[in-house]
């Protein structure tokens, strides 16, 4: 009766992560927003990232290794659509990345809104290496 108003409801009724194209959608759109918070961070807002690492006193070598390793992982982020191995190795290590920077705000004494990006990016990196990891999807989209 609740589903009749509800239709929300009915998504767990029918068993949503039965389907294996669900699953397969979430972990995309998970892998999508990952790419692209990154992207809009280290791209779009250059100049805080450079004002954050000088608070840091972390060198700028190390904000250049940080940067392109971040884009780089982007990049094998969304290749990992197409090969589930690439996709759970690149959600490791930006899973690794974004602990340091959850680390590095904590130490700075920032607010928790600068670092609940780096948070929410940490909880889809969980989630992609969680689905490829226990469903192989990929192996639908490319047979």
């Amino acid at each position: 009766m609740l589903t009749h108003f509800f239709p929300i409801l009915q998504i767990t009724k029918t068993g949503f992560f039965d389907n294996i194209e669900n699953i397969a959608m979430v972990g995309i759109i998970c892998q999508l927003a990952i790419a692209i918070a990154i992207l809009k961070v280290w791209v779009i807002r250059y100049k805080s990232i450079v004002a954050d690492f000088k608070e840091f006193n972390l060198p700028d070598w190390l904000r250049n290794l940080v940067g392109a390793s971040k884009l780089s992982l982007c990049i094998v982020l969304i290749a990992g659509i197409w090969i589930n191995i690439v996709a759970i190795i690149s959600s490791i290590a930006i899973a690794v990345l974004m602990i340091g920077a959850i680390f590095a705000h904590y130490y700075a004494k920032h607010s928790f809104k600068k670092s609940f990006e780096a948070i929410v990016v940490l909880i889809l990196c969980i989630i992609v290496v969680y689905l490829n990891m226990n469903y192989h999807y990929q192996s639908y989209y490319v047979s």
